[in-house]
C-alpha cells in the first residue's frame, strides 16, 4: 500500500455579515482539508438562518463519482440546528437511534460517529461552537460513506476558529 500524501490544507474566511444568524460578531476562519474546496456557497434552510456548505471538485481522487454525489447534495454544513443543542444531546441522539453506534468525543467541541448499520453514511462528524453563551450553537457537520472524507471533514470542522 503506498504512503499517502498529508492532505492539503487551505484557509477560508467566512466574513460575519454571511453568517449574521450564528451570533458572531467576527469571521470565522476554517482550514480546509483536501479534497474539500476552500469556497462555500449559502443556502437559506427556512427558520434556522444561513446554512453554510463547502462541496467537493466534480472528481476527487480515491473517491468514486457516487461519493461525490452524495458529499455534494449534503456538503459539508454549518448551521444553526433546530432540534440539537448542544453536543450531549447529538451523541444521545445517535445512542437512541442505534445501540451498535460507536461515537466517540474529539476534542472539547466534536463528536466521531461510526454507524455500522447506516448503509448510506455511516460516518459522521459534528462539531458543535457558539460564539457566546447568549448565542445559538451552530454545528459543522458531515456524513458519508467514505470514512477517509468524513475524517477529512472531521479536521476540517475541528479547525473552525472565530477571529
Amino acid at each position: 500500500m503506498t504512503e499517502q500524501p498529508p492532505a492539503k490544507r487551505t484557509r477560508l474566511t467566512i466574513p460575519a455579515s454571511d453568517i449574521a444568524s450564528f451570533g458572531v460578531k467576527t469571521a470565522l476562519t476554517l482550514d480546509v482539508v483536501s479534497p474539500f474546496q476552500a469556497s462555500y456557497v449559502l443556502e437559506d434552510p427556512g427558520t434556522e438562518g444561513v446554512k453554510v456548505k463547502l462541496t467537493l471538485p466534480a472528481t476527487a481522487p480515491g473517491l468514486s463519482k457516487l461519493d461525490v454525489q452524495l458529499a455534494n447534495v449534503r456538503g459539508l454544513g454549518l448551521y444553526i440546528p433546530q432540534f440539537f443543542q448542544s453536543l450531549k444531546s447529538i451523541e444521545s441522539g445517535y445512542r437512541l437511534t442505534d445501540a451498535t453506534a460507536r461515537v466517540e468525543r474529539v476534542g472539547e467541541n466534536c463528536l466521531w460517529t461510526e454507524t455500522p448499520k447506516d448503509t448510506q453514511y455511516p460516518y459522521q462528524a459534528d462539531c458543535m461552537y457558539s460564539a457566546s453563551p447568549t448565542s445559538p450553537a451552530f454545528l459543522c457537520t458531515f456524513s458519508s460513506q467514505n470514512r477517509n472524507l468524513a475524517r477529512a471533514a472531521l479536521e476540517t470542522c475541528q479547525s473552525l476558529t472565530m477571529r
